[in-house]
């Protein structure tokens, strides 16, 4: 671990020292954790948590992603890693079930050490769906402030922006808004302040855009059911219009409500948002919170604060970084960096009603739910599962582990399909469709309207949004007339005539 770097996501975000591990500790907290989950009868979990890829020395790996791992058409999923890679300096990777490769290995010239996530974008200009992600890097060689890049699928990267000392160093990806652009934050540049900038996809433009946020941020923005961005950055959450950039701070957090907070956001079909906060609370150990519309604004409210630490160890987990997800039970899904029976963090779900439940305890580089130190938020893949992240044992204080890739998954699992690349569409937009089983779908609809479609392979075809179409749920037909659908919303976004 590079602790010396100057945007190590160690030192500048929810810095939960671990300096005093030693082996027999660790050792000790296994056998514990061990011993604990043999008195418990199998039959009584309805949640399976599975070691997908152990990240080696050999390969990228500490993958930070302060977002979520994305799909491809090509049913991969992408992210990135901070360390490793044939340079030592991170790796964007792809997986698929066990199997992993690192597509891309940086170096000074691609830009060091990335941080954030990837964000997909489907270009349609060319009549078919051209993929591609987009992501950033922390650094650059001799202490450069980072790049804003594009990849292809097969790895194919190239630099779009080399940021500027005025400019900071982005921590986080962009995020596509309703315009079609790629919004985005830098950490603080030598104008003392948090900026904001946007990138211009059809024209490969570049801009810092006038207003900052009030503070370090550890997520990308989410795109609102309203057009607006929405992300949090220093104590506070913001509100970010397009394509002009004007912030408006919509709640600051005091301490007893968390400070903080952390993770993209996620919303609800209530259209209120769920975070989380990495400190503060009832025992500085974190927040849970929601934010719902109320009167023009939002009004908050606390879900769950993260009980006090004994040393290292909780009952729960404590100081989460990754945001919340929901699942294919309509609760939110989320892990802590720490707490737990081994101080390595927790994985829990909690319905939008309230009502804590810890999943599973983290056990480091072995045990039963191997992992340490997740930052990533989780995704639902067509196969119904959770997929995430986390760093594994080499933070700060650890000597084994590198992260891993892990999912989890319910007894019976129930095919989905998702789509690309946010939850809010035009109608007439081509719309990209990702599933499994996808090349034998013989009608497809959205919000219960049929649209037409295109078939692309067994794991995405193209539709176009109806003329119309209403906020619903994507469902495809099967050859063999099975009904398969997505789990969220796709809404449409209005038209203004």
């Amino acid at each position: 671990m590079k602790l010396t770097l100057k945007n190590s996501p160690i030192t500048h975000f929810c810095d939960a020292l671990r300096t005093n591990w030693n082996g027999s500790r660790r050792l000790a907290l296994i056998c514990a954790l061990l011993m604990a989950l043999a008195a418990v009868p199998l039959h009584a979990q309805i949640i399976t948590y599975t070691d997908l890829y152990d990240f080696s020395s050999s390969d990228g790996h500490q993958p930070f992603d302060y977002g979520e791992l994305q799909r491809s058409g090509n049913g991969y999923l992408y992210g990135t890693a901070y360390d490793g890679g044939s340079s030592g300096y991170g790796t964007v990777f792809n997986v698929s079930g066990s199997l992993h490769n690192d597509l891309v290995s940086f170096n000074n010239s691609g830009g060091i050490f990335p941080i954030g996530a990837l964000t997909m974008v489907v270009d349609f200009s060319e009549g078919f769906a051209n993929e591609s992600f987009y992501g950033t890097t922390s650094e650059e060689v001799n202490f450069g402030n980072g790049t804003l890049f594009r990849m292809t699928p097969e790895g194919v990267l190239t630099v779009v922006h080399q940021f500027t000392d005025s400019e900071g160093s982005p921590v986080s990806p962009p995020v596509q808004g309703a315009d079609g652009n790629l919004y985005g934050i830098t950490s603080q540049g030598l104008n003392a302040s948090f900026t904001t900038y946007r990138y211009t996809i059809s024209s490969g433009t570049y801009k810092m855009l006038p207003s900052s946020v009030p503070g370090a941020s550890t997520g990308p923005m989410v795109l609102g059911v309203d057009g607006y961005l929405y992300g949090v950055a220093g104590d506070a959450i913001f509100r970010m219009t397009t394509p002009g950039g004007a912030i408006k701070i919509i709640y600051n957090f005091s301490g007893p409500d968390g400070t903080s907070p952390s993770g993209p956001l996620v919303e609800g079909p209530d259209n209120s948002f769920y975070g989380v906060a990495c400190y503060g609370g009832a025992n500085n150990t974190g927040t849970i919170y929601k934010l719902s519309p109320s009167g023009g604004g939002f009004t908050y409210s606390p879900m769950y604060s993260f009980t006090g630490l004994s040393g290292f160890t909780n009952s729960d987990g404590a100081e989460p970084i990754a945001g919340l997800a929901f699942g294919w039970d309509g609760k939110l899904y989320g892990a802590t960096t720490s707490g737990g029976a081994f101080g390595y963090g927790t994985i829990y779900q909690i319905p939008t009603s309230g009502g804590f439940k810890k999943l599973f305890d983290l056990s480091g580089a072995g045990g039963a739910a191997p992992g340490n130190y997740p930052t990533t938020t989780m995704m639902e893949n067509a196969d119904g599962c959770l997929y995430g992240l986390t760093t594994g044992g080499v933070s700060i204080g650890e000597t084994t582990g590198y992260g891993n890739v892990y999912k989890l998954c319910p007894e019976s699992l129930t095919q989905i399909v998702t789509w690309c690349c946010n939850a809010y569409h035009n109608t007439g937009d081509p719309l990209m469709i990702l599933g499994d089983n996808l090349g034998a779908v013989v009608t497809v609809s959205i919000g219960g309207v049929p649209a037409q479609f295109q078939p692309g392979s067994n794991t995405y075809l193209t539709a176009i949004v109806p003329s119309n179409a209403v906020d619903g749920l994507v469902s495809v037909i099967l050859a063999t007339g099975e009904q398969v659908e997505s789990e969220s919303t796709l809404h449409i976004l209005p038209t203004i005539t």
